[in-house]
């Protein structure tokens, strides 16, 4: 059995917190001492976990109450997809502000550097290509087109990649000595 002070700490949260879902009968305690002290069961324990796991996910109490009244329920689920769309929508704001403010700045470089934080990873990248099939060697041949092709478009794609500079200075330089030359053919089928 947990206290409530001893609950609270388990999971970051307030002694107040605590006394409040028990008043609005989100959380109330398995058992009532003689003295009229709230003490909690791993039942509660489990229950209080699910409720913050919901307030992360940016539920409100009554949409968490009503939630834990029936996980299955179909309106469950469509509570969970309204919460969804509502976050997708909160992002696509956030993300015309971060251009606007990028454009006020006159600093496109930052959304860049943005997109390569949030969604490029570039061993993760790596690994892909060489799952695919791709050798050093066909890599290499695959810089060195991407360079004769469009160098500032290759620029751009090692910069997203969050390559730092002088790793792509030194990518450039290697793949430029062969750009001069016969044209590359790639691996058939790539």
């Amino acid at each position: 059995m947990f206290t409530v002070s001893k609950l609270a700490r388990k999971h970051n949260l307030s002694r107040t917190t605590l006394l409040y879902y028990d008043r609005i009968g989100l959380l109330n305690p398995s058992v009532r001492t003689e003295k009229n002290y709230r003490l909690y069961s791993e039942d509660d324990d489990i229950r209080l976990a699910r409720i913050c796991r919901f307030r992360k996910l940016g539920l409100t109490l009554t949409q968490i109450q009503d939630l834990l009244a029936d996980e299955q329920s179909s309106q469950a689920a469509a509570m969970l997809e309204e919460r969804f769309d509502s976050v997708t929508r909160e992002i696509e704001t956030l993300s015309l502000q971060q251009q606007a403010i990028a454009n006020l700045l006159k600093r496109p470089d930052l959304l860049v550097k943005q997109v390569s934080r949030d969604y490029v990873d570039p061993h993760g990248l790596l690994s892909v290509i060489r799952e695919a099939g791709f050798s050093d060697t066909e890599m290499h041949q695959w810089h060195v087109a991407f360079e004769r092709l469009n160098p500032d478009a290759h620029q751009k794609f090692l910069e997203l990649l969050g390559v730092d500079e002088r790793q792509i200075r030194m990518v450039r330089e290697m793949v430029r000595k062969q750009v001069n030359g016969p044209p590359v053919k790639l691996k058939s089928g790539t």
